[in-house]
């Protein structure tokens, strides 16, 4: 059979491509995962969660610690021309010398280099990790759900379970199901604690989380510096707080689901939250407000949102899901954006224009 080298040469091409773009997304190196396996089909998939910070470092591959050494470099001549030159070679004579400003972070158990902090970086290693979740432990019903290492040591996270999530009727999208800890060893972010709706696998779903609670401020930083445990206590009543506003809004969402709503109602609420612009004559222009008036109704009318679409409660979610999921962007990166920071912005508007149209 006659082979053909080219389309041999890019169907590998395109296999290598692949298996990099993959790398890229996850840059998972070591993990765990409790019975549900990660989409990377990687890591170790648990029957039992790790019952101790101890079982859990072993279990998600960080049982090594980072360590900071010095850093050294070269310094030397090169006879024949005199010039200085920085690494050894022919003709050259020089000494090792050591860095008086930076330090190099390693790995304790292959010595890869993970960062060069300066000398006043503070590490939080994998053991003072282990401080952070015990002063949380103090919440109920906590377990470990996943955990591991990501580029090559340079990220470490550790996710927990709340047995007692908050959750909305309807509303999978302010489920805050998780604690999560994340800390990085190379000077590209601090160590991090927050509610998070995120199961945290890989790269991908780490940045996601990040994006995430950043814009539902349920993050709190530890800066890599030496008075980062004054902050533990400042930290637990931050957390707190957080599962306060989300309690409260869980009360909103109950009051909301008492005020029933009529078609009428209905029809009054997409029109205010999709109002006709100031100005706006032209026939283009009041089709795409209807077409956009269309998209909310035929959310209130899907199996999702139509078991309470008769209350001011599904007004919301109907509203919400049409911001997050189905308005129109120029580009699907504005559309996650979008979706991300401006969520709650977006709900509390639309709760407002519900309660208003719920007592008309």
């Amino acid at each position: 059979m006659r082979r053909h080298p080219r389309s041999y040469r890019v169907a590998n091409v395109s296999k290598e491509r692949s298996r990099k773009d993959l790398k890229m997304a996850h840059e998972f190196e070591t993990g765990f995962f409790y019975r549900e396996p990660a989409w990377h089909g990687l890591g170790n998939v648990l029957t039992e969660r790790p019952k101790t910070w101890d079982e859990a470092r072993q279990a998600g591959g960080f049982a090594w610690d980072p360590i900071l050494v010095p850093s050294f470099g070269y310094r030397g001549v090169h006879v024949p021309t005199g010039k200085t030159v920085w690494e050894p070679g022919p003709d050259v004579d020089g000494e090792i010398t050591r860095s008086p400003d930076y330090l190099r972070c390693i790995r304790s158990d292959t010595g890869l280099e993970l960062s060069h902090p300066r000398d006043t970086w503070t590490l939080i290693d994998h053991a003072e990790m282990g401080e952070i979740v015990e002063a949380f432990l103090g919440m109920e019903n906590v377990q470990y759900e996943t955990g591991g290492v990501l580029e090559k040591g340079r990220a470490v996270w550790a996710l927990i379970k709340l047995d007692e999530p908050i959750a909305l009727p309807g509303d999978n999208s302010l489920t805050l199901p998780y604690f999560l800890l994340r800390n990085r060893h190379d000077g590209n972010g601090s160590c991090s604690v927050s509610h998070t709706p995120v199961r945290v696998v890989c790269a991908n779903t780490w940045k996601v989380s990040e994006m995430t609670d950043e814009a539902n401020g349920t993050v709190f930083s530890f800066r890599h510096n030496e008075k980062w445990r004054d902050r533990l206590e400042e930290a637990k009543q931050a957390i707190k707080g957080v599962r306060k506003q989300f309690t409260l809004y869980q009360e909103i969402a109950e009051r909301l689901l008492d005020m029933t709503v009529t078609e009428k109602q209905q029809q009054m609420f997409v029109n205010d939250f999709i109002p006709t612009p100031t100005g706006a004559t032209s026939d283009r222009q009041m089709r795409n407000i209807e077409r956009t008036r269309a998209e909310v109704r035929n959310i209130l009318a899907s199996p999702t949102t139509a078991p309470v679409a008769h209350t001011a409660y599904g007004l919301v979610q109907a509203a919400s899901e049409w911001d997050e999921h189905v308005r129109r962007s120029n580009t699907p990166e504005s559309r996650f954006a979008r979706s991300v920071v401006r969520t709650n912005e977006s709900r509390q508007r639309a709760i407002r224009i519900a309660e208003y149209v719920a007592a008309a």
